[in-house]
């Protein structure tokens, strides 16, 4: 049974690395008003963040080229916000691949138990809302309706469901000062810690221009403070959502 699951998996992320990708994390952003009503123009940012590719750095198999590619074009960021070494930045896939693969058998078991959901339907999860949203992309159908339906589906995977199931464990299970450790600390804290109650709240909506999302959330865990405003624009929101998937992947694809 393992082995067929294993074949599975595999077979999926051939077939969307083969058909390629759309890149949907700022699919947002292509909602703007004319002439009074809200057109979606889907933007095209290359292929998806599909993370299991050509050789180089292995995991069971698969490898993390292709997806170190991808999350290079968000170096800047990742070296002034999330407090990466430049070289990392670069092939952040990989390192955050190779830092869970070598943690001890009681590290990952501990992350693995955190959830009663087994960490291969997770990444069978994030698969298969990739694959949605490379279906979308190709049917070329991007009114506002599809839009909004990809952004508050994206927004809950990337912002509720990952980090509770991966994120907050992860940034305590990897070692102080890993890549792994920073990305899953940045994910799971501060504004995109605020985003994410947000989105767990329906505390959010979009700006009147559509390129920007206004939010309300806490600054801190005291239940009688009153909700502070917040805004994340298109650019921002792509990034964490690329580095959020980029993080899921890597760790859920090692944890075996």
């Amino acid at each position: 049974m393992r082995q067929t699951q294993d074949t599975a998996i595999g077979s999926l992320m051939e077939q969307l690395i083969e058909n390629g990708s759309e890149d949907m994390a700022s699919v947002f952003a292509g909602l703007s008003h004319e002439a009074g009503s809200v057109v979606a123009v889907a933007r095209h940012q290359g292929r998806g963040l599909v993370a299991l590719t050509a050789r180089g750095d292995q995991t069971h198999g698969m490898t993390w080229i292709r997806l170190d590619e991808q999350m290079a074009a968000w170096s800047a960021k990742l070296v002034s916000e999330v407090r990466i070494p430049e070289d990392d930045s670069r092939k952040l896939a990989t390192k955050i691949a190779s830092e869970v693969r070598f943690l001890s058998i009681g590290a990952k078991a501990e992350i693995a138990g955190a959830s009663p959901v087994p960490v291969r339907d997770r990444l069978q999860e994030l698969q298969a809302f990739q694959g949605w949203m490379d279906t979308v992309a190709k049917t070329g159908n991007v009114s506002p309706v599809i839009v909004r339906a990809q952004v508050i589906t994206q927004n809950y995977i990337c912002f509720v469901y990952l980090p509770e199931s991966c994120f907050r464990i992860l940034s305590k299970s990897l070692p102080s000062g890993s890549v792994g450790r920073k990305c899953a600390k940045f994910l799971s804290d501060g504004r995109v810690r605020a985003f994410r109650n947000a989105v767990a709240h329906a505390n959010w909506c979009y700006r009147k221009d559509f390129q920007a999302i206004k939010y309300w959330a806490r600054k801190s865990v005291e239940l009688d403070e009153p909700l502070s405003e917040f805004e994340v624009q298109q650019e921002e929101l792509a990034f964490w959502q690329a580095l959020s998937r980029c993080v899921a992947y890597a760790a859920f694809s090692n944890l075996d």
